[in-house]
């Protein structure tokens, strides 16, 4: 006798609607009266209507049903670093036509398809063109080391084209490292990256000088090597901009090797004697219009030498200044390094970037100082000078060298300074804002070498932190020790600035405040950053 389930479990909506998904799915994927049978834990059902199961055994469905939907939440909630067990594959594998409404969990299930077994290969072509759409910022995890199918990075690729232009623009850095992961050097992603390179100017320019700077890596400089081939030919009137780019780039280079190995005593005159050589060859060469990779749209008439210098640091960087080809604009100042990676500082500085456009669409503008910086081959690039802003060290040699750090009100007679009357109040609120998103930013990066040669303050009040060469937990250990005593930099000296010596004060309480809600926008978003750290966790991009 076949009947339908007891009344009392019929009650229950819920389960009546997964058993209807269960055979609903079962049926579409051809499967047998057997394997659905197998599929429900082992309950009975009639040869000639499938859609009625026996009473006897419903109880026990709803159990086993109930139980591994749980566990398939579970192995839904595990973030993209958590690499799946071959038991939670196969749970995975067996409730995958429950989960095709989910965007979240095709990722999950593209783990656990075989690839050598080709019966599961295409069954996974064929769902996951009927599978809900993942956003493209969700689609990006796609293109990682793990999802090797062209037919699936060709997925991915689609889905992503969907991103606008500043969207795009955003990531260029890591789909220019995901390439390397390609099986052929023509693929779906290299198509779309020239396709959107062309398309867009500031696209072109980071597409340029991304690949420009690992051509020195043998295991990818042909393919790099092609693309930028093709780029330059199809790129238009942009090739004699990126020639004058390089040129100028091959120039100074040449300049900061000479100074480099010069003694330091000798080191002022010879530069400027050097410099006004290569610079005059270089502006008669260039008719007067250099063209700096630091950002697309600056332009150069000359260098003004006289205000050029090599700076005391290691590695001997160069600060040039240059006359701006706009009459109206102000000087163009730079550093020049040779001998630093800027490929880490570059990746650090465009995830504050994001994490700047999301404070602002939740409507707080933190006021973060994020100055251009570009990698245009090994160990050489170029940093954006941030102009009216001194280091919290030079602040302390000022006031009196050693002992001033010890003197909690250092910080807030410079601001006072530059800041008399009530503009303090202003420049006290520009504290606050940029010391809130700087301490969040630092801290969900794990950055490192915080010390006060790397943080700076501008004269109308604003913070910010330079130089990200140790970060994610790449801390510095001296002795055997860590260095790094705490998460973030928070000292007395900014405390006395927004409290004035007071328990409390009303920019105090607006810091703990904006830090709070910083922190939550963030985590909010975590899964992209998650992402677009791990799509670059197997390049050489993140340095120890």
């Amino acid at each position: 006798m076949w009947y339908e389930l007891k009344a009392g479990y019929m009650d229950w909506p819920h389960v009546k609607a997964k058993l209807c998904e269960k055979v609903m799915a079962s049926f579409e994927a051809s499967a047998t009266i057997a394997q659905f049978k197998k599929s429900l834990g082992g309950a009975e059902i009639s040869g000639a209507n499938p859609f009625i199961i026996i009473d006897k055994a419903a109880t026990g469905v709803s159990q086993t049903l109930a139980s591994r939907m749980k566990a398939v939440e579970k192995i839904l909630s595990y973030d993209s670093l958590v690499r799946l067990s071959n038991e939670e594959k196969k749970t995975l594998w067996q409730e995958r036509h429950f989960l095709t409404s989910r965007p979240d969990a095709l990722f999950k299930f593209l783990q656990c398809v075989n690839w050598l077994d080709h019966t599961q290969v295409l069954q996974c072509y064929r769902l996951i063109y009927k599978w809900e759409k993942p956003n493209p910022q969700q689609a990006i995890e796609l293109l990682d080391a793990r999802y090797t199918d062209p037919m699936v990075r060709e997925f991915a690729v689609a889905l992503i084209d969907n991103l606008t232009d500043e969207e795009c623009e955003q990531i260029v850095l890591q789909l220019c490292q995901v390439l390397k992961y390609e099986a052929y050097h023509d693929s779906a992603l290299a198509r779309f990256l020239l396709r959107r390179a062309y398309r867009n100017t500031k696209i072109g320019h980071r597409f340029f000088w991304n690949l420009r700077a690992e051509l020195h890596i043998k295991e990818i400089a042909e393919r790099y090597s092609l693309l930028l081939e093709a780029y330059v030919r199809g790129c238009g009137r942009r090739r004699e901009e990126l020639l004058n780019q390089h040129e100028v780039m091959s120039t100074l280079t040449i300049v900061a090797h000479k100074v480099k190995a010069t003694a330091m005593a000798d080191r002022k005159e010879m530069m400027r004697e050097v410099l006004a050589k290569s610079a005059a060859k270089l502006e008669k060469a260039l008719d007067h219009r250099l063209l700096l990779p630091l950002d697309e749209r600056l332009e150069s008439s000359g260098v003004v030498v006289k205000k050029c210098k090599s700076m005391d640091s290691k590695q001997v960087p160069l600060w040039l200044v240059f006359e701006n080809a706009d009459p109206m604009g102000l000087k163009i100042s730079v550093i020049l390094k040779v001998g630093d990676d800027l490929r880490q500082d570059a990746l650090t500085l465009q995830m504050m970037r994001l994490m700047d456009n999301f404070w602002k669409k939740a409507g707080m503008n933190l006021g973060l100082n994020l100055y251009g910086c570009v990698a245009t081959g090994k160990e050489l690039g170029m940093i954006e000078v941030v102009k009216n802003a001194e280091t919290t060290a030079g602040i302390q040699r000022e006031a009196g060298g050693a002992k001033s750090v010890l003197q909690e009100d250092v910080l807030t007679k410079w601001l006072l300074h530059h800041n008399p009357g009530t503009q303090f109040n202003i420049a006290q609120a520009n504290f606050a804002r940029s010391c809130a998103g700087y301490c969040v930013a630092t801290y969900v990066l794990g950055i490192a070498d915080r010390h006060n040669d790397n943080i700076m303050i501008t004269k109308d009040g604003f913070l910010l932190h330079i130089d990200f060469g140790h970060f994610l937990g790449n801390y510095k250990k001296k002795f055997g020790y860590q260095r790094e005593t705490t998460p973030f930099v928070f000292t007395a000296q900014y405390a006395h600035v927004l409290r004035r010596g007071a328990k409390t004060s009303e920019a105090f309480e607006s810091f703990r405040d904006l830090c709070a809600r910083a922190y939550n926008c963030v985590r909010h978003e975590a899964t992209l950053f998650l992402n677009l750290f791990q799509l670059v966790r197997c390049s050489t991009l993140i340095l120890s």
